[in-house]
């Protein structure tokens, strides 16, 4: 411990070990200042004095006046009366008395009091000047005691003055050692059996001495009459002083800390602001921006100072460099459509940021292949955020109307881009989802959807019929060689079946010569995209019945199409009726089980358009073709 920390801790104990009423009864001690303020850093110097001897005046007013006056004195610090000077009429002889307590009660009782002296032919000087009283007294009162004294003339002829009082036992004058009390006044001596007169004022002056001061010790150590302190922060000092007795005095020195800090210099994003803190709440601010008040909420491009007052005066300074950095612009371009497949790559620029696409990317670039609204959010590098949206349109359609296609026998076919399309255009001007077709053309579309992208497509649509299978034969003599005459339509495909296990193909073959005279069925097998027709013509020199023994009638023919037919000679149980159209195209077909040689039916083609048709009659022995006419 340190010898201030020491004597400090000493100084405190000395406080705590005497009593407040033996340190005030003793002396009173002074510190000048009593409270004074510093800023941190700064000093000042604290001096203690102990209230010296003096006189004290109580009045010369003289509005009164009787033979003498007993008053009371109290000491605020030890005292020790030396003279009293009063205020007599004319010359007298003047005794002065003195008792250890008040003088109250002990007015007509001379019991407790005890003569000083009488100084005689006192001559007045005459007010306002107090006139001495030759005569030591020498009484000394302690400090927190009251004493009473009686001061009077002994000649009952002249009076002293004294002032009419208002209230007795008041302090009516005092200074920093005494206090004078009202008093009374009465008749000589002590009032003699008579009443006294309250209450009064003593018209005079009192003279005292103080103990001389021995020493000082104030709480941080020192011994001299005065300090020179720095507090950092608001301190209580005090002192003790050694006068005759011991009394203690204590004041304080107020310190100011003003310290400001706006932190470093900073920089924050357009659109948003900082706030600035000068501490050091419940001082006075000047703000360079006008501001008053303890924080600011700044938001620009600025040097912002503060000035800060505390409450005792102190003051600092602080200056703070703001920079509002602008948002990136961010542009992902204008709403558009892309047809076609791929993707579209954006591209949010401010190289080095941070980037959060609503498709889930975190690069500067970003490629997207779906249609819809795409956002980014990007941070710079300076931490300041941009955004943009674009509306993307990505479409591909595709359509596809089908391979090239054959129709057989009158068929139909429907062709369709499907549903959902803003617009269709048909190579016949239909603006349909489909088109039914049935005849031999190249058949093309376009569609567009609703962003404007579109496709088109194109079919070759072939009408056909199924093939008819026909032929005619004629043999050599020796029938070693058959030469065929190729009837057939539709067809494209072409097998020859020559009988004796050879065949040929191709619409028109060349003769066919057998290794021997030949005797059987020369067929014919006719295809095409529609399907398959054959037709089977016995040939040889030894001969079996065949197509060529049937009898065939059909009548009327021509006609409006109700027809009769007739077939004799028949050989087998089924019978199979087609009626093709010039194009090969079958337009009647009918199965018929034979149970005889014969059979008759009636045909009925009326729903057939004018024009000629071929009857086809096949057997499981071979077929036979008919020409007949619609009118």
């Amino acid at each position: 411990m340190n010898r201030i920390l020491r004597l400090s801790a000493l100084l405190l104990l000395l406080f705590a070990l005497i009593p407040a009423a033996a340190l005030q009864a003793q002396c009173t001690v002074n510190i000048s200042p009593q409270s004074d303020t510093l800023c941190a850093g700064d000093s000042t110097v604290l001096s203690a004095t102990v209230p010296a001897g003096g006189d004290l005046l109580t009045v010369m007013g003289g509005t009164n006046n009787h033979r003498g006056n007993m008053f009371d004195l109290t000491a605020i610090n030890t005292v020790t009366i030396t003279q009293f000077s009063a205020s007599p009429m004319s010359t007298t002889n003047i005794s002065v008395y003195y008792r250890v307590g008040t003088f109250v009660g002990f007015e007509n009782n001379s019991a407790g009091w005890t003569l000083i002296g009488t100084a005689n032919g006192v001559v007045p000087i005459g007010s306002p000047t107090p006139t001495p009283i030759p005569l030591p007294i020498n009484v000394t009162i302690p400090a927190g005691q009251t004493y009473g004294f009686y001061v009077t003339s002994t000649n009952t002829s002249v009076s002293l003055n004294y002032s009419n009082g208002t209230t007795l036992g008041a302090v009516y004058a005092a200074d920093a050692n005494l206090q004078f009390r009202e008093g009374k006044g009465l008749e000589y001596p002590f009032a003699n059996g008579g009443s006294a007169f309250s209450p009064r004022i003593w018209n005079g002056r009192i003279t005292y001495t103080t103990p001389v001061v021995a020493s000082f010790l104030w709480s941080n150590g020192s011994t001299g009459t005065s300090i020179t302190v720095s507090p950092t922060a608001t301190t209580p000092y005090s002192v003790v002083a050694t006068s005759g007795g011991t009394c203690a005095d204590t004041a304080t020195v107020y310190v100011g800390n003003v310290s400001v800090d706006l932190g470093a210099d900073t920089s924050f994003c357009d659109g948003s602001s900082v706030t600035l803190d000068a501490g050091n709440a419940g001082s006075t601010f000047n703000w360079s921006t006008g501001a008053n008040t303890q924080t600011i909420t700044y938001g620009g491009t600025a040097v912002v100072t503060v000035d800060v007052m505390d409450a005792f005066g102190c003051q600092d300074a602080d200056t703070i460099s703001l920079v509002m950095n602008t948002n990136p612009t961010v542009n992902l371009g204008n709403d558009t459509t892309i047809c076609g497949s791929g993707n579209v790559v954006l591209d949010a620029g401010h190289p080095g940021g941070q980037y959060a696409w609503s498709t889930g990317g975190s690069a500067q670039t970003e490629a997207v292949s779906q249609s819809g609204i795409v956002t980014v959010l990007v941070t710079d590098i300076n931490g300041c955020l941009g955004s943009d949206t674009i509306s993307l349109g990505l479409s591909d359609p595709q359509i596809n109307i089908g391979n090239d296609t054959t129709l057989c026998d009158a068929a139909s076919t429907s062709l369709s881009v499907g549903t959902g399309w803003t617009s269709v255009l048909w190579s016949n001007g239909s603006t349909n989802d489909f088109i039914t077709v049935n005849a031999t053309n190249t058949y093309s579309v376009s569609v567009m959807d609703s962003l404007g992208c579109g496709d088109a497509d194109t079919i070759l649509v072939t009408a056909s019929s199924s093939p008819l299978a026909g032929f005619a034969v004629q043999g050599n003599g020796p029938c070693t060689m058959a030469t065929v005459t190729n009837t057939s339509s539709q067809g494209t495909n072409f097998t020859w079946h020559w009988g004796d296990g050879q065949t040929s193909t191709g619409a028109n073959p060349g003769p066919h010569t057998y290794a021997s005279a030949f005797n059987g069925n020369i067929k014919l097998v006719v295809s095409n995209a529609c399907g398959i027709d054959s037709l089977t013509i016995p040939f040889g020199c030894v001969g079996v019945q065949g197509p060529s023994a049937l009898d065939v009638q059909v009548f009327p023919n021509p006609s409006h199409g109700q027809m009769q037919l007739v077939v004799n000679g028949l050989v087998d149980n089924s019978l199979d009726l087609q009626v093709v159209n010039l194009q090969g195209q079958r337009v009647f077909a009918e199965h018929h089980a034979v149970s005889s040689s014969s059979f008759a039916q009636a045909i009925d083609l009326g729903g057939l358009t004018s024009g000629i048709y071929l009857l086809r009659i096949s057997t499981d022995s071979g077929t036979y073709t008919r020409r007949i006419e619609i009118q």
